[in-house]
């Protein structure tokens, strides 16, 4: 609506113009100006036309005075813009340094920076990661604790922090700095992650395992890990102080819920074969197998040690029956029949999983079950694919 209306007004000027510009040029009165010293006269044109020039004037003096305050009005030392754009221009440049490796080009630009709060603390951290990279750790911790004392850095400097302790293995100074954290920046999964590090390394077993229902979602895929290594560090202490009675005494006294948790069932049978009992093992893991398995589990089928494996043989060939492209699992299944004896069973389950993966331990099973069968030439041909595969792979 303002454009059309400077535009009417325009075309009025103009308009005018036409119109009453002949007169004015015809028109034979004068102004007279009486100064101290003389007059001046001036015709109207000419009246008319130096109020024009006036007015243009005016307008172009206007128009630079507006532009100059935009460009310094803003700053507080307007009259040294260019220092602060130099000072941009050395943290763009360290930046882009450090991400492309160059160290010493990064530090140079990033040491005329003198001001963290101006950068929100990014500097500090960015030139303490360039001197943790250039070999000097003390420096590289003093400017992570300055960048502490800025808000906007206070996280991520106090996790660099945090991530120097564990790497030394000092994990009790490692949980006091997560300990200065507010709730809301513990909660951080970066956060969650190296509290979690920091109570396995320092061996706070039970605390870690208190945790992880309220870390579950800030863990991800992290957190079975975390349940079963607690899990199974909990029940090699009681193991280890009270025996294989007492460990097993523990797990009945569980809630349901834990005994059926796939995790805790893997680290309990891991602990049960470590007290030599594979039979206990067996039934803990498979009395509730899941539908599909995982490769954690099928690793410690793969290590039973019993004569009688039936369980996990059925289980195994119920999953066969949904998945007959699996090579692990015609892998263990033929392992576990090599171990009880039945070599026909051996032979069909692992010669396929050699047709689905030719993994060097699948020829090896394969050699050694031509050997229980006399095979002394395919044996030998097995045991040479070993070698060649093992040197592929």
């Amino acid at each position: 609506m303002r454009k059309v209306t400077y535009l009417l007004a325009f075309l009025g000027l103009i308009i005018a113009g036409l119109l009453l510009g002949p007169l004015a040029v015809n028109y034979d009165g004068y102004v007279l100006i009486v100064m101290e010293h003389g007059t001046v006269q001036l015709r109207i044109f000419g009246v008319l036309l130096l109020l024009l020039i006036v007015g243009l004037a005016t307008w172009l003096l206007l128009l630079v005075a507006r532009v100059g305050f935009r460009t310094f009005g803003g700053s507080k030392d307007w009259l040294f813009n260019w220092s602060a754009r130099k000072r941009r221009r050395a943290f763009r440049d360290g930046l882009l340094a450090l991400a492309a490796g160059n160290y010493e080009a990064s530090r140079k630009s990033l040491e005329k920076l003198e001001d963290g709060d101006e950068f929100d603390g990014i500097n500090l951290i960015a030139q303490g990661e360039v001197c943790m990279r250039t070999g000097e750790p003390e420096k590289a911790i003093t400017l992570w604790q300055m960048a502490t004392e800025i808000p906007a850095a206070r996280l991520a400097a106090t996790l660099n922090l945090v991530r120097e302790r564990l790497d030394h293995r000092d994990a009790d100074a490692a949980l006091t700095l997560l300990g200065t954290l507010a709730d809301k920046e513990a909660a951080q999964p970066p956060t969650v992650n190296l509290h979690a590090e920091a109570l396995a390394m320092a061996g706070q077993w039970q605390t870690l395992q208190a945790n992880l229902p309220k870390w579950k979602k800030a863990l991800g895929d992290n957190h079975g890990k975390w349940q079963q290594r607690a899990s199974e560090s909990i029940y090699a202490e009681i193991a280890s102080k009270k025996g294989a009675r007492e460990l097993q005494e523990t797990w009945q006294r569980l809630p349901r819920s834990t005994r059926r948790d796939h995790s805790q069932r893997l680290a309990f049978a891991k602990q049960l074969m470590e007290q030599g009992k594979h039979a206990d093992a067996e039934k803990t893991l498979l009395e509730h197998a899941p539908e599909r398995p995982t490769a954690a589990l099928l690793e410690v089928m793969r290590a039973f040690r019993h004569p009688n494996p039936t369980l996990a043989m059925k289980t195994l060939e119920g999953w066969i029956k949904s998945d007959d492209t699996n090579s692990t699992l015609f892998s263990v299944l033929g392992q576990l029949a090599l171990q009880t004896g039945d070599i026909n069973l051996a032979d069909k389950a692992i010669s396929r999983a050699v047709k689905l993966s030719d993994s060097p331990k699948d020829w090896f099973l394969l050699g050694q079950i031509k050997e229980a069968k006399h095979d002394i030439t395919g044996a030998a041909q097995c045991f040479k694919s070993v070698s060649q595969r093992t040197l592929k792979h």
